[in-house]
């Protein structure tokens, strides 16, 4: 998930929304700044996401 995300189709961009960069941009974040970024699913849908900062 916290891979950079890249779109097969190009066109679907403005359907869609988003470059899919955001979860892969704060991991790094995080962990430059001697964190963790924790992702879970949760139940009924939707993510919930931990940020840890040293």
């Amino acid at each position: 998930m916290v891979q950079p995300f890249v779109r097969l189709e190009a066109s679907r961009n403005r359907e869609t929304g988003g470059t899919g960069l955001g979860l892969a941009i704060a991991h790094q974040l995080a962990l430059s700044l001697g964190g963790s970024l924790t992702l879970r699913n949760r139940e009924g849908g939707g993510l919930e996401a931990q940020l840890r900062l040293g």
